[in-house]
This record gives C-alpha cells, structure tokens and sequence, in this order.
C-alpha cells in the first residue's frame, strides 16, 4: 500500500509537471507507422484499399480525403491519439495471468474493457476533465459513427463519421499493439521511460523500421468466432484466449497460432521491473553465453525461444546466476540492452501487425451481396410522369459474410440474425437534365461536385440466408431518386446481429448499378415501309402495284392503323418473365410510350407482346439490352457517357417499335419518318 501511494504521488507531481509521459507503450509514432502499413498492405487476404473501393464506393481508395485527411492518415493519426490525453493509457494494460489492469492511481479498466466500453462510457471517466478528447473511440462507439456515416444523406454528417470511423479503427488497432509490450501485460507501467533509461517503446521509436522486411504474424482467425468470456466482442481473443493464465500457466501453449498477444508477450519477455514477477520465462530455463565480452541469457524453455533474452550484469550477477538458486531473495542484477530489444522487437512488432490487421478485417468482415431482381430491373417508371424519379427499389440479397471454409473447401458463413436493412442510392445529380434527353449526353462537368444521397424506409429482418437470395423491395417514396442523375451506386446497410456479435454488427454490400435508361416504345403502324418507302395506307390502295406488292408480302390485310395493346416484360438473365412489367392499352399509331429503368451491367431481356383486333393479330418478340446506359467516372481522370439515338424526333437510348415493312427493314430506321406529336403516352400498369 505505501508502495502505491508513493508512486501514485509521484506519478501526479511528474504529470502536473508535464516533464514525462507515462504509461505509453509503443510510442506514438511507431502505433502510428504501423497501422499506415496496414493500410497500404493486403494483409491475411484482406485490403483495405480494395475493400473502400469496391464496398464503400470511394474511388481513390484509402487516398480518399475526407476533412482534410485521406483515409490512411486517419488510420495513422488514430494510432497517435489513442494516447491523448495521456491518462487514456492507464487503461492500455492487461494482465493475462489474473485477467486484470493496471492498478495504480484508480483501478482502472484493462485494454479489453476499455476497448468495449459501452457507446459514449469513455467520455464520463474522472479524468476527461483533466485532458478532454472530441469523442469516445471504443468498438460500440466506432461502430456507431460508421452506422452514421453510411446512413447520413448530407456530406458534413457523413464525412465527420467516416472521419471519426477511421481515426476510431486506428485507436482501436493500437490497443491491440499495446498487447505486444511486455510493459502492458506485465503491468509495469514505466513512468521514467525515455527519461531516466531506455526501455523497449523508446527503443523500437528510435531504431525499428516498420518496412516491407517484416513478415507479419497472424492470429488464428478462425478463433475470432469462439466466445470470449471477458468481454461482449470477440476482438478480444486478439489480446487473450484464456489459454495461459492462472497459478501455473504452462508457457508452451503460447506457442500456438491460437494464442492472444498479451500470453504471448507476457508469458515470453521480460521488462525491468517484473523480472521476478511472473512465472515466465524461468531464470533456471535459461542458458548462459557470452557475446561480445557480455554474458546474455537465451531462454531455453517450452516457450518462445528468445536468444538475447536478457543480460546479465557484472561478474556477481554471473556468479548469482551459476551457483544461487534462483528465489526472491536471490535475485540476479540484469539489463535489457539494444540486442535484447531488438531481439524482442523481431519478435513482437510483426506479431503487433499481423494482429491489429485482424482487428480492421473483423470490423469490415459483414459483406451483402447484390444482385438483380426476377424482374430483372432494379426500378422502373413511367417516364410520362413529372418529376421523373425513383421511389423503390427492388434487389435480390444474399448474406455473404465468410468466416472461412470446412475441410471439404465449403465456405462457412456467419449467421446474420435479426437487424435492419436500409439502402442508400448514392450519386450526382445532373445540372444540364432535360426530362426528354435534349442535353443528352452529358458530359463530367454537367454534374454536382459532390455526391448526393437517398435513403430508404427500414426493413426489420428476422435473418438473411447465405444459401440463396431474398428479394426485398425498398421504399424510397420519402427520399426519391431523380432521374437526371450520373454515377449511381447502390448500398445496402444491415445493422444487427452477425454471428457473436449481437444488435451492433454491420454488413455492407455494394453495387455499382447502371444509370436510369430511356426506353421508348412506339406504335408506327402509320406507315408501312414497302419497298423501302414509307408509305400510308390509302397510298397503297390507291395504287394497284403497290397493293399488289402488299398483298404479295401478306401485310395488305393488316396494313390499316391499329391501336395496340402492348406489354412488356423485362427479366434477368437467368429467370422467365411471370408476369409483365409495364402495359400500354390501346397505344394509338404515330403515338410513343417512355420508360425509364434502372439495371446492372449483367444485360437485360425483355420480352414484348403485341395484340389487336379487326383482324386479330397476336405475337411475341424477344430482345437482350447487352449495353446498359453507363455515365460515370471510371477512373480518377475518364468519363464515360452512353449517347442517345433519335427516331421520328424522340430521343432515348433504347427504342423498340411496330412497324410493317416488305421485303426487308433494311435502313428503316433511317428513313424519312414524320415526327411524333405530344408527349409520351401513359403507362397504365407499371410493376414494381
């Protein structure tokens, strides 16, 4: 007890002073190093960069900027202020033996609790008043402002999330790297480090390169979706596995893939004040050699072998070391020196990188999968109505959430449970859109700067299958999606439970969908096109050589103008229409329809029946739109526009018609036809 008031005042006094900074273990710049590594790498299958592309639909991946910062400098910057203020790292211990932290001062939390405190718990500690932080950063609250980030429809509130996410994930990352310091989990909290001696943090600072030499250690995965009993989220099982703890840890077991950092560092290295603390390592493991005229320690034991583990000082300390069994009373004078540390470093730092990547991969590890519906179109309206815009969107959904594969190569997915799905339409709008394509195509500077957002109504979910995919059909009547739009991407949020991780977990899916097509279809049956003329049908019956030919053709009969019931059915690929989309009664002749829909780069079929009477005609035509409509940025520097096509002064990208015509069409659509009058016909059936 006097011991610990001692200290505690000293600790205060150096504190109130601001000569020393206490409790750091790795020092910020190295936390920081390592997780811009990370950032940068693809590290046990997984990329961040690819991830926040493909996923998350930032372009430049994590060279996005966001608030002044690009992503990677977020992530680097959260490995810096985990530490500010400085009483923050009171609770950066943990003591696998006894599953404790560090007691000085208060008792505070251990890196586990800290690091699952719930939202907002980091912000009320005593000490906030002394050093202040602009927002708690533990797992449920980081979730949050990803949750947040990803559900905003204005770019303030997005960017401040995503800012606080990324910097968060750094801080969270570097208690993971924290369970790599000896110091943290052998509770030896080093006030005087930097100061009054080297220790290993100040050493690693000044002589490790955190470089594309090192070969970074991974923990088991697989052991991510055990239950830990410490703690809620099973990030903890980075930090301990409950494998080597209690009165007689075997040391042996840290040796295994399986293991959490701080058994491993605990069990294996030494700092200054707990050479006589801990079971391991054994002094009476060790073996004694001399190098360079000084006499090391190389541990010698079931655990991690460790050549310059410790040095022995002076020629008593080799005598105590040779003839004095070791006990309390009989404690060797030895040193950590720089072959110790950088003996420790080559051990401990890939493992502090291998690690802490993981915890980056389970944070992202919730994946949706997207794809088109049996109706082939994401969404589709009557392109008669003003405004022209989206109110639903429908997708198939699968979970697609991997936790790795069985013996047989099956993958093995998460369960996703009880949640809500939300969709997000994020895209720009247009600043030169005509509602009939007069401005088409549109060009990169014919757009907002900044994207905007629609959100949907949330779907309650009892839970979403891996094995197959669910249809779901997505409100968006309170937030529609215009249709002068360009680079339009679709998200889908689900935010619930996922495997061990109850209500909080995140899965995100991504598609990066086409944007909305004009399809026109038309009645032409004004004119038949007979020998490669356009002509009427009073033209042909007035002229017995041109009704010759007609009747030769067999369209005399039916050469009169009709009106056409009409009806359209689009679908995907590998489905057969059930029911038709979109119907057109009575489409009068010289007389359009408009539709315009939204589909995915896979290619859309269609299928278009066609009917009227006096005399009764009925056929069906089938067609494949290969090409979708595609205005976007595809790359940091190109755009890429679809251009329109016009027919009898209409404009679309797509247009199917009736039309008679003898012997061929060939050059029909070029020729000399007359206008359409008046605006689109409505559409009197429109699915979603």
């Amino acid at each position: 007890m006097i011991k610990k008031i001692i200290f505690s005042t000293i600790f205060v006094c150096i504190f109130l002073l601001n000569s020393i900074t206490p409790c750091h273990a790795l020092l910020g710049p190295t936390h920081a190093d390592i997780n811009e590594y990370i950032a940068y790498h693809t590290l046990d299958g997984v990329s961040l960069n690819e991830y926040l592309i493909n996923t998350m639909g930032f372009q430049s991946g994590i060279q996005e900027s966001i608030n002044s910062y690009k992503i990677w400098r977020w992530l680097r910057e959260g490995g810096e202020m985990e530490d500010s203020p400085i009483f923050r790292s009171l609770n950066h211990f943990h003591n696998p033996i006894h599953n404790e932290g560090l007691h000085y001062l208060i008792d505070n939390h251990s890196l586990i609790e800290w690091s699952q405190l719930p939202a907002g718990e980091q912000a009320h500690q005593w000490f906030n008043a002394l050093g202040g932080w602009k927002a708690p950063y533990s797992w449920f609250d980081v979730r949050g402002y990803f949750y947040s980030a990803l559900t905003a429809t204005d770019k303030t509130t997005r960017d401040d999330n995503f800012a606080k996410t990324f910097r968060g994930l750094g801080q969270l990352m570097h208690l993971i790297q924290d369970a790599s310091v000896p110091q943290h989990t052998r509770l030896d909290p080093h006030p005087f480090a930097g100061k009054l001696y080297d220790d290993y943090e100040q050493w690693v600072n000044n002589y490790f390169t955190i470089d594309d030499n090192i070969s970074p250690i991974f923990f088991d995965y697989s052991k991510m979706y055990s239950i830990n009993y410490n703690a809620p989220i099973t990030i903890a099982n980075l930090v301990d596995m409950n494998m080597y703890w209690g009165e007689y840890p075997d040391p042996s077991e840290t040796l295994k893939s399986e293991i959490g950092l701080s058994e491993y560092s605990n069990a294996n290295f030494y700092t200054r004040d707990t050479m006589y603390s801990y079971p391991y390592p054994k002094f009476s493991e060790c073996i004694g050699y001399k190098e360079d005229g000084k006499f090391y320690l190389e541990s010698n034991g079931t655990g991690q072998k460790v050549k310059h583990l410790v040095r022995v000082g002076g020629a008593l300390g080799i005598l105590r070391y040779i003839f004095v069994p070791e006990g309390e009373n009989n404690q060797i004078p030895v040193i950590l020196d720089d072959n110790c540390h950088r003996d420790y470093a080559e051990l401990l730092i890939p493992r502090a990188i291998g690690y802490s990547s993981q915890l980056l991969k389970y944070f992202f590890r919730g994946k949706i999968e997207i794809s088109a519906p049996e109706a082939g179109t994401y969404s589709l309206i009557d392109g008669s109505v003003f405004p022209q815009q989206f109110t639903y969107i429908k997708a198939n959904l699968r979970n697609n959430t991997s936790q790795g594969t069985d013996l047989n190569g099956n993958t093995i997915y998460e369960t996703m449970g009880s949640g809500t799905l939300i969709a997000v339409a994020k895209y720009k709008k247009r600043t030169d859109y005509e509602e009939d394509l007069s401005s088409d195509p549109p060009y990169s500077w014919d757009r907002e700067d900044e994207f905007s957002y629609s959100l949907s109504i949330p779907i309650e979910i009892s839970s979403l299958d891996s094995s197959s995919a669910t249809e779901f059909t997505f409100d968006f009547s309170g937030n529609p999606i215009p249709a002068g739009i360009t680079d339009l991407y679709l998200q889908v949020i689900f935010k619930g439970t996922l495997g061990n991780e109850t209500d909080n977990a995140i899965a995100v899916g991504m598609k990066d969908l086409n944007e909305p097509m004009h399809y026109t279809e038309s009645n032409n049956d004004d004119r038949v096109y007979l020998d490669h003329v356009l002509r009427t049908a009073d033209e042909i019956r007035g002229d017995e050589t041109l009704t010759a030919r007609a009747e030769e053709g067999e369209i005399y009969s039916v050469i009169d103008p009709h009106n056409i019931n009409t009806k359209i059915a689009f679908y995907s690929s590998n489905t057969t229409p059930t029911y038709y989309n979109v119907t057109f009664n009575s489409l009068a002749p010289g007389t359009y329809g408009r539709l315009i829909l939204i589909s995915d780069t896979e290619g859309l079929n269609m299928l278009i029946h066609r009917e009227w009477t006096s005399p009764f005609v009925s056929y069906n035509n089938y067609f494949q739109i290969s090409s979708g409509v595609i205005n976007q940025m595809i790359s940091d520097i190109e755009f890429h526009n679809t251009n329109v096509s016009s027919f009898r002064g209409v404009i679309q990208h797509v247009f199917h018609g009736h039309v008679f015509y003898f012997p061929d069409n060939t050059e029909i659509s070029t020729a000399p036809w007359p206008e359409m009058t008046g605006d689109p016909v409505a559409a009197t059936t429109i699915t979603p």
